[in-house]
């Protein structure tokens, strides 16, 4: 089975306090391939989280929090990791090893001891978690992941730090050892107890941090409104990281990297936020990326001395996380410098715009065939070099007609991108 890389380690017995600083990143973790038998959803009593098995694929999550399951009190049979994504939805995932296999999973979460089922005598009542579910002994389950919807999504609680409490369960079994009852705590700590005797029961409780990993954007033009167009996209090369924080209303956060200037034209980079408001990124291309590479390429000829990146910060009031919040522009300055606008005119990412409004993607021709001039990569994206087509780096680009989002994943010529990483040099 797979599991998650904790990256993080928290030195004090709070159940998260997982926020993230300039530069922590968003990592993408794989959650264990589920089985039909596990996709069925948990019964549901009433509770502010809802809690799902979760489905097949890959989920999107940032910094995972790692917990002991512990088993007849200090046996360890595996992992309680925790982790959540940009909509605060939160994944906990059971893991046993050394010859441990789950046979019973029951699960309690929510903002305080009053949201975990519990007796008179204050002892939990596993029969009436929220999430409950069970293998047979044979199918040796040694890992299940249950999702926790966050129930304040598009409210001002969605992101920020709030009360949490975690009471997860489980019955595990060994073919030599037998059976015994499993509870997560914090590693390390005093486990907290629902009380001190008559059960060993464990929970863990503290503050419950939510602030968005980062999203990464590549934007790539190619300049031209005509035939012209050399093919390789990289006129313009941008990477925009984004995120948002809860400060005073929800701020978002955009880290622009201009990264590749293969043209003599200029360029202007903007953002168009609706609604007739704007805001300028950087006048000039030439400025941010001045070149060195035959006069005037920067970062598209030759991998092996790679010129510095330009960087520039833009907070905005508001969410602009979503791809489709913005719209990233250019102008193009076709006198090649930014201080004679004299025939210049505007380009936006063409996969964007005919979302927002069909029809409205900026586009040229090519050989009788119709391609878009502004390209939007959903990650860091490795860029062609200098004259070499996209269609040799990248086979499943097409035209607009024919356009599948996901052409960017199939790297078909490795040596034809600017990646200094795998350049040979002399």
């Amino acid at each position: 089975m797979k599991s998650f890389t904790s990256r993080i380690e928290f030195p004090f017995g709070f159940l998260l306090m997982a926020i993230l600083i300039f530069m922590g990143g968003c990592s993408e973790t794989a959650f264990d391939e589920m089985d039909d038998a596990l996709l069925k959803s948990a019964p549901q009593v009433e509770n502010s989280w809802n809690l799902y098995s979760t489905w097949e694929g890959d989920v999107e999550a940032c910094d995972t929090y790692t917990m002991c399951l512990v088993a007849g009190q200090h046996i360890d049979v595996g992992t309680l990791d925790f982790a959540y994504d940009n909509d605060g939805n939160i994944y906990v995932t059971y893991h046993t090893t050394g010859g441990w296999y789950l046979t019973e999973v029951h699960l309690a979460f929510g903002h305080d001891m009053t949201d975990i089922p519990t007796n008179k005598n204050n002892h939990p009542k596993i029969g009436h978690f929220p999430y409950q579910m069970t293998f047979d002994a044979g199918d040796m389950v040694s890992g299940h992941t249950v999702m926790i919807e966050n129930p304040h999504i598009g409210t001002v609680k969605q992101y920020g730090c709030h009360p949490a409490v975690l009471a997860a369960h489980a019955v595990v079994v060994h073919e030599l050892k037998g059976e015994e009852t499993a509870w997560a705590q914090v590693c390390d700590e005093t486990p907290q107890r629902f009380v001190n005797t008559g059960t060993w029961a464990t929970y863990v409780s503290g503050d419950l941090c939510l602030i968005p990993c980062e999203v990464d954007y590549s934007y790539a033009w190619e300049d031209l409104l005509n035939e012209g167009n050399d093919m390789d996209y990289n006129d313009l090369v941008v990477q925009a990281i984004v995120w948002k924080e809860l400060d005073d209303g929800i701020k978002t956060h955009m880290r622009f990297i201009a990264k590749a200037r293969g043209a003599g034209y200029d360029h202007a980079f903007w953002l168009d936020l609706g609604g007739g408001t704007t805001e300028m990124v950087f006048v000039s291309s030439k400025m941010v990326l001045p070149g060195a590479e035959n006069g005037f390429a920067h970062n598209t000829i030759y991998p092996c001395n790679p010129l510095p990146f330009a960087e520039t910060m833009v907070v905005l009031d508001g969410d602009f996380t979503d791809p489709l919040s913005f719209m990233p522009m250019i102008t193009v300055y076709p006198s090649g410098t930014y201080l004679n606008p004299a025939g210049s005119y505007d380009l936006n990412i063409w996969e964007l715009a005919e979302l927002a409004s069909p029809g409205s993607g900026h586009t040229f021709v090519s050989a009788d065939v119709n391609y878009p001039n502004g390209l939007l990569i959903p990650s860091d994206w490795k860029w062609p070099l200098e004259y070499t087509s996209i269609n040799i780096s990248y086979a499943d680009f097409m035209d607009v007609d024919q356009w599948d989002d996901d052409w960017f994943l199939n790297l078909s010529g490795p040596t034809t991108v600017w990646d200094p990483e795998t350049a040979v040099c002399d």
